[in-house]
């Protein structure tokens, strides 16, 4: 079985269907509008940007996500898609292991950040094959961006990689794929608890998204603290080598039983997360309720939003092919560093946080006005003034009298015999 396990807590608040969210927002329980703004994240629909959304299990009420966006003034411009693969269901339940559920959370935070995206659903069987092809058909549907709330772990998967061959396909057509590292901190999902990191967040061909703690204040929403998660997964793969965007990076374990750190320690293997995102408590419409959620679910689908605005502020355009994750790793400014904290929870041996990137939350949360210049220009640089260089963004060329287009990509000669992409 997969599990859907970065749903850590869920509890109904509210089942007056004359209440509303707004009732609700007390300084600690988010909503995707918040982060936006708390984020400083560019205002954008993604109109012309197609979001799926992996599912292996349940169905959603279309009340709920209705109920929830009307009460965070948010309308949807294009209607969500159901895709059924190798004979799946879309059956909504409240005691199918909380699939409904994250169908439910992962389709109001993709909504909430991306309202004029053409967000998908789509939904497959449970079992490591499912999982592949449900995955290879959002991929082959050409989705710019895809969020995954799903996964096992590395030290219980019998499987290995075997979604690595529908990554690197994606990774080649410059598909975003992001994927929750787990609400279980440096532990497996599976008991007895082991050290162990989350797959497919372990890949190296997706964005793996870990969790922090966010408080705002209640009049502009702006960000007033944002704190480790404890719960937040994070950790050393012991399957995929470290990448060359990762070479030189290092981490200190952390011991409860007697408070103590281990020493700083060189990366063996791929590390996680890359980046983070409000982790608790989201409140949003659930079974006609509305209800507290928190786990890696939500930040994931979040973080999979805000590159669907980049992408449309960007005139629809992806980021360089293969070359997302040397970008984030590369500008470090573009994110605000959590540097206290551990994921030492429920394992007794976890990650601390640290200055620069660590298992607990990697490279930290975004920065949004930040990271979206470089993130659109995939990193490249012109001079702008004598001595000012800017990060390409949204270059357009004059295509006729009256009409420009954005310019789809530029490519760099980098030697005698190389050209590279660069935007």
């Amino acid at each position: 079985m997969i599990a859907n396990s970065s749903i850590t807590s869920y509890s109904t608040l509210s089942a007056n269907p004359a209440d509303s969210l707004s009732n609700y927002i007390d300084g600690s329980n988010v909503t995707p509008t918040i982060i936006s703004t708390a984020y400083n994240i560019p205002s954008n629909t993604a109109s012309n940007v197609k979001v799926g959304i992996i599912s292996l299990g349940g169905g959603w009420q279309p009340s709920d996500l209705q109920k929830s966006l009307a009460n965070l003034g948010v309308t949807l411009t294009q209607s969500i898609t159901s895709v059924l693969v190798d004979g799946a269901g879309n059956v909504f339940s409240t005691s199918d292991s909380n699939a409904s559920l994250e169908n439910t959370l992962d389709l109001y935070c993709v909504a909430g950040m991306a309202p004029g995206a053409n967000i998908v659903l789509y939904t497959g069987q449970n079992s490591t094959t499912g999982f592949a092809n449900v995955v290879n058909r959002a991929i082959n549907e050409n989705c710019d961006v895809i969020s995954i709330s799903w996964g096992t772990d590395e030290y219980y998967n019998t499987d290995g990689t075997f979604l690595e061959t529908a990554f690197a396909n994606a990774a080649a057509q410059g598909i975003t794929i992001c994927a929750a590292t787990g609400d279980y901190g440096s532990s497996s999902t599976q008991t007895p608890r082991a050290l162990s990191v989350g797959y497919p967040a372990s890949s190296p061909n997706v964005v793996a998204v870990g969790g922090t703690v966010l408080t705002y204040n209640t009049a502009s929403y702006s960000r007033v603290t944002e704190t480790v998660s404890s719960r937040s997964g994070g950790g050393i793969s012991t399957v995929f080598s470290v990448p060359s965007w990762q070479t030189g990076l290092t981490y200190q374990k952390y011991f409860t039983s007697n408070s103590s750190y281990g020493p700083t320690t060189a990366l063996s293997g791929r590390g996680i997360p890359d980046v983070s995102a409000p982790y608790e408590t989201y409140v949003l419409w659930y079974n006609g309720t509305i209800a507290n959620v928190a786990g890696t679910s939500a930040s994931t689908p979040i973080i999979a939003g805000m590159f669907a605005r980049y992408m449309s502020m960007n005139g629809g355009r992806r980021p360089v092919i293969n070359g997302i994750h040397p970008i984030l790793y590369s500008n470090i400014n573009a994110f605000s560093d959590l540097t206290t904290g551990t994921n030492a929870d429920p394992l007794p041996t976890g990650y601390a946080a640290n200055i620069g990137w660590d298992p607990v939350v990697g490279m930290g949360a975004p920065l949004g006005t930040v990271l979206y210049p470089i993130i659109t220009s995939g990193g490249t640089k012109i001079k702008t003034a004598a001595n000012t260089w800017s990060y390409v963004s949204n270059v357009r060329v004059k295509t006729g009298s009256t009409t420009w287009s954005n310019v789809k990509a530029v490519w760099t000669k980098v030697n005698s015999t190389t050209w590279k992409q660069t935007f």
